[in-house]
């Protein structure tokens, strides 16, 4: 689900080709640019996961897409990028009810660890959350893929218009919960129906870690939609009686 409210106050320009570019090119591979050079700041990109340090490609990957990759692995992966990438900050913004810790993971060059650091920018600023339903895996690791082209890969242009911000997994008790996750989390709740009680912590650190605090301009909630469907991509526009017209 994408919702963009207005741009206008945030004073700067967002190129028309970034928010489709955020959503294709993290679920997808990648192809054609030059091999690696130089440091985090000012390297060539990436191209393809087979270019990236071994320690910087998904369990997902390794195994040939047929494993998922696991919560602690998503973490180690983050942390990874971090201690490759200046652009990458990382904060952890809550625990989980199960105590597994929910990460906010901020890319923009120059790098920003602040919220008021991305608002003085004038940059946009782009949130997507994944894996709100522990049974939908998809944005999880398309995130990853993405967080890693943003960092590293022919996606880091990007970051010189707009502020990122992550949560790789909203929901890590439903992911780890059995074989392929559960849609709620181990206290029975759709945690994404909580955004208005946030009797959950999870809806707590996303509200108070992230959505308050950093008012991002987009907010990607990255779903999967399971069996047969009219459409490959699902839109809403703002519906708060608040956001400018």
């Amino acid at each position: 689900m994408l919702r963009i409210r207005s741009f206008a106050a945030c004073g700067a320009r967002l190129r028309v080709r970034m928010v489709p570019g955020l959503l294709l090119s993290g679920f997808m591979a990648l192809a054609g640019s030059p091999p690696f050079a130089g440091t985090a700041a000012a390297q060539a990109p990436l191209s393809g996961p087979e270019a990236f340090p071994t320690e910087l490609r998904t369990h997902a990957e390794k195994t040939g897409f047929q494993e998922l990759t696991p919560h602690e692995a998503v973490v180690d992966f983050y942390r990874t990028l971090a201690r490759h990438s200046d652009d990458v900050r990382i904060r952890e913004i809550g625990r989980s009810r199960e105590g597994r810790p929910m990460l906010a993971v901020t890319l923009a060059r120059p790098a920003v660890a602040e919220p008021w650091e991305a608002q003085a920018s004038g940059k946009p600023i782009v949130f997507i959350g994944a894996q709100v339903h522990g049974n939908e895996p998809a944005g999880k690791e398309g995130l990853m893929l993405f967080a890693r082209e943003l960092a590293l890969g022919t996606a880091q242009d990007l970051l010189e218009d707009g502020v990122f911000v992550f949560v790789p997994q909203i929901n890590p008790d439903g992911a780890e919960a059995g074989e392929s996750g559960t849609r709620a989390n181990p206290a029975g709740y759709n945690v994404n129906r909580d955004y208005a009680r946030l009797v959950n912590p999870e809806t707590q650190a996303i509200v108070d870690g992230v959505l308050t605090p950093w008012r991002p301009h987009v907010a990607v909630d990255a779903h999967e939609l399971t069996g047969a469907h009219a459409y490959d991509f699902y839109a809403l526009h703002p519906s708060h009686l608040s956001t400018p017209e």
